[in-house]
């Protein structure tokens, strides 16, 4: 499969260029496919390949920030773990907490639910949506 660097701006990734899994075609299908229609221009337009010389500096940077960022990981793995344990029982607390909310909320929220979902039964024409994967199913 053809792989492809591009520029790319992201509001949490400081570096503009990103290695695509595919090519930059199959890129802008999926920008087509999926991405709401009012960013699909913008989005298209700003998707511009990367020069040879751009990937090269963008490689050198990738291979002098490696031992970086390993140490950087191995450091970080215990401050992580730390954190998750001492957050552990604050979250445990709140889910117990916001049981009772939750099920007050979504008997109040059930009734204005009830029309749409009794149309969606009758008119979608879909099986049950899969929570695991996050597809809807529609028969054949």
């Amino acid at each position: 499969m053809s792989q492809d660097y591009v520029w790319h701006g992201h509001h949490d990734n400081k570096c503009p260029i990103e290695l695509l899994d595919g090519s930059i075609g199959q890129r802008r299908a999926d920008i087509k496919r999926n991405k709401p229609a009012h960013e699909q221009a913008v989005r298209l337009k700003l998707l511009k390949p990367a020069s040879p010389e751009a990937v090269e500096a963008f490689k050198a940077y990738q291979a002098k920030r490696a031992p970086l960022w390993a140490d950087y990981q191995a450091q970080d793995a215990p401050l992580w773990a730390d954190y998750q344990a001492q957050r552990a029982p604050l979250w445990a607390d709140y889910q117990v907490q916001n049981k009772p909310l939750l099920a007050d909320y979504e008997a109040k929220r059930a009734p204005l639910l009830a029309p749409i979902l009794a149309l969606h039964e009758t008119e979608c024409g879909c099986s049950e949506w899969d929570s695991e994967t996050g597809l809807i199913a529609f028969p054949a």
